[in-house]
């Protein structure tokens, strides 16, 4: 091997590590320029979060300053809400049952329960009367 050789060869290796190591500062710059966008995308909503969050806050503050400073239900309710009077206000919009239901179509006749029993002293509906205490021990 001549040294013409050699000195070529040594180029060639100092080319390819030089190439390689260009190739892995474009790759890590890549990767850091996509997390930078990521965490400032990130940080963005939080920061939107926060500003609304900050005028939630001042409106409830406006809110309790206009009350004279009593920081009530009323005072911090939405300003749309509609209060409502008569049977409506007790009736719940939204009722949920709080077990859960079996279902009432999947049953057939001959599996339905059985009329519940009745008591040694009560009375069928249709003789029931609210206005009729003449029975009662404590009107005697």
């Amino acid at each position: 091997m001549s040294a013409d050789e050699r000195l070529r060869r040594a180029l060639d290796t100092i080319e390819s590590a030089a190439r390689e190591q260009r190739d892995r500062r474009e790759l890590t710059e890549r990767r850091l320029a996509e997390t930078e966008a990521k965490a400032k995308a990130a940080f963005q909503k939080e920061v939107d979060s926060a500003v609304r969050y900050a005028d939630h806050m001042a409106e409830l503050n406006r809110r309790k300053k206009e009350a004279g400073g009593w920081a009530t239900e009323k005072t911090l309710a939405t300003k749309d809400n509609v209060m409502g009077f008569g049977i409506e206000e007790d009736e719940p919009k939204h009722h949920e049952p709080k077990f859960p239901q079996s279902n009432a179509h999947e049953r057939t006749e001959s599996t339905a329960a059985p009329a519940p029993r009745r008591g040694r002293h009560s009375r069928r509906d249709e003789e029931f009367d609210d206005e009729d205490f003449s029975n009662n021990t404590w009107l005697n």
